[in-house]
């Protein structure tokens, strides 16, 4: 599924859910309901077979909260998966394919915000890219075991506000403040080489 797909419910702060698997898992939880509510039905086996049905009787101990039990029967899927990878999985072949054969020999800019780049294979790419190619690092805190070009340290949303702001770029979404200045002691001071 592409992502696209269930930005309107991550934008809305809400976990995407699949429609069919959403009916589906509602039909058999009423399944199971009906399974439960067959009135008069006589017990199986043993000595109770011999007895007219009677309803079980409650214990004096009633765990029942003011909820229905039924809505906590039904398990909890559907949660749409968009094309990402997540922790633990594998990337697909094609990622690889597509970064050796195309992307490696196109790039002009690497961008990495905030990730530690602990995990491979993701943690080698930027070593494994040209030495020609400018590597950014925007992070809370330092990656000492890879050396990148520059590093950025601070809050990424707040990092990247202010380039964006220097860029003379408008960045405009919900979560960064309006008027928002990045205030803050210089290591470095800047030189001209690096003022376009």
């Amino acid at each position: 599924m592409r992502s696209e797909d269930i930005f309107p419910a991550i934008h809305a702060k809400q976990i995407p859910r699949c429609p069919k698997c959403v009916a589906q898992l509602q039909a058999e939880r009423e399944q199971q309901q009906q399974r439960r509510r067959r009135p008069g039905r006589p017990p199986k086996r043993g000595n109770a077979a011999k007895r007219p049905y009677a309803p079980r009787r409650r214990s004096g101990h009633d765990n029942r909260s003011d909820d229905s039990d039924v809505d906590d029967d039904i398990p909890q899927g559907g949660v749409m998966k968009p094309d990402i990878t997540f922790f633990g999985e594998g990337l697909p072949d094609a990622f690889g394919r597509r970064l050796a054969g195309h992307d490696r020999d196109r790039v002009d800019l690497v961008l990495v915000i905030g990730t530690s780049l602990k995990v491979t294979p993701v943690s080698e790419i930027v070593s494994w890219l040209p030495p020609h190619v400018p590597q950014l690092c925007i992070s809370l805190d330092p990656i000492n075991h890879i050396n990148f070009d520059i590093d950025l340290l601070g809050h990424c949303d707040v990092v990247v506000a202010e380039l964006c702001r220097r860029a003379g770029w408008d960045l405009r979404h919900d979560m960064v403040p309006r008027g928002q200045a990045v205030d803050g002691p210089q290591k470095h001071p800047p030189c001209d080489c690096h003022l376009t």
